[in-house]
């Protein structure tokens, strides 16, 4: 064993049994390694838009730091996915690859994780759960302050807020106390642009705009067909790529730091995309696969 590898630390994860965890420290000490415990519910992920972070209990863990051994699921096995997806995309080592695998790697949390790693330009953001916020609240209300954006899983806009107030935001985390979330910065605008995407086509792109700037909703903006400019359209194309989704919604928003995405939707609404631009999606959709694959 050289002086390289001592240096590191082996993270024991979700291995809350007294029996397996006192054997651990206790091999760990006797081979001399650093050593350390995670709890998972205790951690939040933080993007700043061009690269993500593990937190827990308000201290940074950094992935090159050591190998990862993965216990247990725990009671939230999309977190544990969520972990996995970090460190495979920090090229840290961990065991049981199968943590990567679970039924829902495409929605918003998964995205956050994968895709910035990979040059997609999210907004400020953190993944928590209610009681891992409470554990960092000061460190991320220092960082995203009031108004913000608390998303859950969900879809067509059904669990996206803008969140005014502390009273606000409590209220909205004890509604699902278990449940996963995204604490975003908020980015004013005066309407940000939903942009339909199959393959390396885009079929075409509305602006989404509101009276109080917050218009990723799908039923209360005020929806019109827009022009893409090349940079909004390379973004699209990229965002899908990356997300693996060949059929998507990409919402995109203008910045003082330039192109944003908000998310890409696996299940893009068509009804008001239609409406709002005249474009007949899901024909063109079909002439493509047609044209290309029948």
């Amino acid at each position: 064993m050289n002086k390289k590898s001592m240096s590191k630390t082996i993270y024991l994860v979700n291995g809350a049994e007294a029996y397996f965890r006192g054997k651990f420290a206790t091999a760990a000490l006797k081979l001399g390694i650093p050593h350390d415990y995670i709890d998972l519910k205790e951690c939040v992920f933080f993007t700043d838009g061009k690269e993500t972070y593990l937190y827990r209990n308000n201290q940074r863990i950094d992935p090159s730091d050591g190998y990862f051994f993965i216990r247990k699921k725990s009671e939230d096995s999309y977190y544990c996915y969520l972990l996995a997806e970090f460190l495979t995309q920090h090229q840290a080592p961990f065991s049981d690859p199968c943590n990567r695998l679970h039924t829902e790697p495409d929605i918003k949390f998964s995205q956050l994780l994968r895709l910035t790693k990979q040059g997609i330009p999210f907004p400020q953001s953190y993944i928590c759960r209610p009681y891992s916020f409470d554990l960092h609240r000061d460190m991320i209300m220092n960082q995203l302050g009031f108004p913000l954006v608390v998303k859950r899983a969900g879809a067509r806009g059904d669990a996206v807020w803008l969140i005014r107030t502390e009273a606000e935001l409590n209220t909205k985390l004890a509604e699902a106390p278990f449940d996963v979330h995204i604490l975003q910065q908020f980015i004013a605008n005066e309407g940000d642009i939903r942009v339909i995407v199959f393959e390396s086509q885009v079929i075409g792109a509305m602006t989404r705009s509101s009276a109080d700037g917050f218009a990723n909703t799908s039923y209360d903006a005020v929806l019109e067909h827009t022009q893409l400019s090349d940079q909004e359209r390379q973004l699209a194309l990229l965002a899908s790529s990356k997300a693996g989704i060949d059929f998507a919604g990409v919402d995109i928003v203008q910045t003082d730091d330039g192109l944003k995405v908000w998310e890409i939707n696996k299940t893009p609404q068509l009804e008001r995309f239609v409406s709002a631009t005249g474009i007949p999606a899901l024909e063109q959709v079909l002439g493509y696969i047609k044209d290309k694959y029948l």
